[in-house]
């Protein structure tokens, strides 16, 4: 599946854990709920779009800060396309700066951090032998402003404790996309893991921020989106096709996180 985040594959590289790119993509009209390991950071330019993260629904303002924490649920997505510069953090980068286990505040206004993803732009466009080094500066510098000044909270643990709850939130979440659209149940996840609930739930919520069903829930509300931007299937059928059991309860659920009824929708 392909995000606007088109080459998240280069922030595993071994010596260089930062993607930088700016420019206008017209292909995010398809909304693709998503998440990944890495620590996202938007800078938006300009253009009319819209954008989820966890819990939270955005419309971008010009040179706004929007910030998705690893392993979050969440998407950017335009009609008409918009500008923006996106960064993508890696795993290595952040432990070697010691705030692998810091959330950040979702949305800031930050001119100081935007005039840095102006400076990396400019950086980007010199495309030299120095440049790799320059965006690995200029990202310290975004990631060092985060962390005095939007850190949300910070879970204190051992390296080795923190990356285990990562891979079980990964395998977690692996689990959820895959099976959304069937009855699964915290329960029945907890039982497919070996672990016990509150101990699952417990470590979900501090690499998430969300409760399990509230994972499992975005996912079939926003799967169901998607059904119902068709125009191929009816409120029930997009339920039902989505995981959800009744009509009445999805429609309470849609209504929840998009503030509309779903027949608004069709």
């Amino acid at each position: 599946m392909m995000h606007y985040e088109d080459n998240i594959s280069e922030v595993t590289d071994e010596n260089f854990s930062v993607y930088y790119k700016r420019g206008e993509d017209r292909s995010w009209n398809d909304k693709q709920l998503h998440w990944h390991e890495e620590l996202e950071i938007i800078c938006y330019v300009s253009g009319e779009s819209r954008m989820i993260c966890g819990r939270e629904n955005f419309v971008p303002e010009p040179r706004g800060i929007y910030v998705v924490n690893p392993y979050e649920l969440h998407d950017l997505y335009s009609e008409d396309g918009c500008m923006r510069h996106l960064l993508l953090v890696g795993k290595r980068m952040l432990r070697d700066l010691g705030c692998e286990n810091l959330r950040f505040t979702h949305h800031m206004n930050d001119p100081e951090i935007a005039d840095i993803f102006d400076r990396m732009r400019a950086e980007s466009e010199q495309n030299d032998i120095y440049t790799k080094n320059a965006l690995m500066a200029l990202a310290t510098e975004i990631l060092v402003r985060l962390c005095r000044e939007w850190s949300a909270e910070k879970t204190d643990q051992s390296s080795d404790e923190s990356e285990s709850k990562r891979r079980l939130t990964a395998s977690i979440m692996e689990y959820i996309d895959r099976h959304f659209t069937e009855p699964i149940s915290v329960g029945g996840i907890c039982d497919e893991f070996g672990y016990s609930k509150s101990y699952i739930c417990r470590v979900f919520h501090e690499i998430t921020g969300l409760t399990i069903a509230r994972q499992i829930a975005a996912r079939r509300i926003y799967y169901a989106g998607t059904l119902l931007a068709s125009k191929r299937y009816s409120v029930l059928e997009c339920a039902l096709m989505s995981g959800f059991t009744s009509a009445s309860y999805f429609s309470k659920a849609y209504r929840k996180m998009y503030g509309r009824a779903p027949s608004d929708s069709e």
